[in-house]
């Protein structure tokens, strides 16, 4: 990945944070425990499995609190892209292994290559569910 590209990233995600501090939270209970997100964040459209994403491409990065899960989609056109970016952007996101949601993430920007849009990047309450969300969209099953 460019430094570009990540640092794009990084911009995008740091302006989702400061859009949310400071708004009353509410707990949500999934089945991985309590996750908390801001009160006004919205459930987004989109669920997420390995099937639509480039399964090589997903990748963990950030703090152990806050930190970030990126993946390339694959099969879909720009056009189709830019519409689940813009249909989910600061929503929450189902990541799902069969029928089964094993994380939720929220939408906090596009992954960029040059131009084009190729995918998205995820804000995670911790690394250890952002792992988590990598392993399932990466088709890898508990040990």
């Amino acid at each position: 990945m460019k430094t570009s590209q990540i640092t794009l990233a990084f911009l995008l995600i740091l302006q989702f944070v400061i859009s949310v501090l400071g708004q009353s939270r509410i707990t949500n209970v999934s089945t991985n425990g309590p996750k908390v997100f801001p009160a006004r964040m919205k459930w987004g459209t989109l669920v997420l499995t390995p099937e639509i994403v480039g399964t090589d491409s997903v990748r963990v990065f950030g703090p152990d609190k806050g930190a970030n899960l990126s993946f390339v989609f694959v099969n879909k056109t720009q056009q189709e892209i830019a519409k689940i970016k813009m249909e989910n952007l600061g929503k929450k996101i189902l990541i799902q292994d069969g029928d089964k949601v094993r994380a939720v993430g929220g939408a906090g920007g596009g992954l960029v290559d040059g131009t084009n849009t190729i995918g998205l990047v995820l804000i995670f309450e911790s690394k250890a569910e952002a792992k988590i969300a990598a392993r399932v969209l990466r088709g890898q099953k508990d040990e």
